[in-house]
């Protein structure tokens, strides 16, 4: 039996402002960049991953997501191919985001709790979320 899977977590900041678009069909869309650093020894570098967000979830990254904040993202890559003016084959690979955590805004103190957003756009604070840590049985 064959298994697959497709899946890409970040964790990174937002580049980009946040412009959100409606397609032909009325389904909201943003597109995203998020940033990931990475370190190794005395050099670092950084990698700029090209997100898509629909629907609601597009919605509310529009609406509480802003350039600079950390974030969360997690979905499937996808290859699109299309032709340039000059009928050049060009390819893009993006992120397509299904859920989505606000972890830290640019500005915001580091132990202030951001919201969990669910795939189908329902969000759930997270203000209680270590006072459940004291029932653990360890």
């Amino acid at each position: 039996m064959s298994k697959n899977l497709n899946r890409v977590d970040l964790i990174g900041r937002i580049a980009n402002d946040i412009e959100i678009k409606y397609s032909a069909s009325g389904t909201a869309v943003v597109n995203a960049t998020i940033v990931t650093n990475y370190k190794y020894k005395d050099e670092e570098s950084a990698e700029f991953h090209r997100c898509t967000f629909f629907s609601k979830l597009a919605e509310i990254v529009s609406q509480y997501c802003k350039k600079g904040d950390q974030v969360y993202a997690s979905g499937r890559l996808q290859t699109r191919k299309w032709q340039d003016k000059d009928g050049h084959d060009r390819y893009s690979t993006e992120v397509i985001c299904n859920e989505m955590i606000m972890l830290q805004s640019k500005n915001a103190p580091s132990d202030q709790p951001r919201d969990y957003v669910e795939p189908n756009g329902n969000s759930k604070p997270q203000d209680n979320f270590h006072d459940d840590l004291d029932d653990l049985p360890f």
